[in-house]
C-alpha cells in the first residue's frame, strides 16, 4: 500500500538545500517502490525532473555504537577496528570522508523509483554534476 504524500514531503518544505538542491529530502518511505502512475499529482509536479542528493554513510559507527545495535558474538574491538580499517581502505575512493553522495531524480528512467544518476565522493562533485545536467 502506498503511503500518502504529506506536506512534509513537499519540495517547498525541504530544509537541506545547498545551491538550490535538496540534500537528503524527506520523501515518503515508499518513494522508491511506488509505480509512477500510482503517485499523487502533487508529488509528480514537485519531484519530476528535480535531481536531489541522497547521502550514504559508510562505517561511521564507533565500536560501542555498533555493538549496541547488533546482537550476537563479537571478536572484540581490536578485530572490529582492523576490519573497519580494511573496509575503509577498499572503499576509500567512494567514501573518502565516510560519505558517498548519490544523485537521484524521478524522471521515468525506472517505472517505480527515482533514477540513480551517479555516485560521487564529494558533495561538490555531486552539485557540479547536477549543475551541468541542468544546463542541458
Amino acid at each position: 500500500m502506498q503511503d500518502r504524500y504529506l506536506e512534509r514531503n513537499y519540495i517547498e518544505n525541504q530544509f537541506g538545500l545547498v545551491d538550490g538542491v535538496c540534500i537528503d529530502p524527506e520523501l515518503r518511505w515508499d518513494f522508491n517502490i511506488t509505480p509512477n502512475e500510482d503517485r499523487e499529482r502533487k508529488e509528480i509536479d514537485d519531484w519530476w525532473e528535480v535531481p536531489y542528493i541522497a547521502t550514504q554513510g559508510f562505517m561511521r559507527d564507533t565500536y560501542r555504537e555498533y555493538a549496541a545495535r547488533c546482537s550476537g558474538d563479537f571478536d572484540g574491538e581490536d578485530v572490529w577496528l582492523q576490519n573497519r580499517a580494511d573496509a575503509l581502505k577498499r572503499r576509500g575512493e567512494s567514501f573518502p570522508d565516510g560519505f558517498r553522495y548519490d544523485v537521484r531524480c524521478l524522471d521515468g528512467g525506472a517505472w517505480d523509483r527515482s533514477t540513480n544518476l551517479g555516485h560521487f565522493s564529494s558533495l561538490e562533485d555531486a552539485l557540479k554534476f547536477i549543475e551541468k545536467r541542468n544546463q542541458k
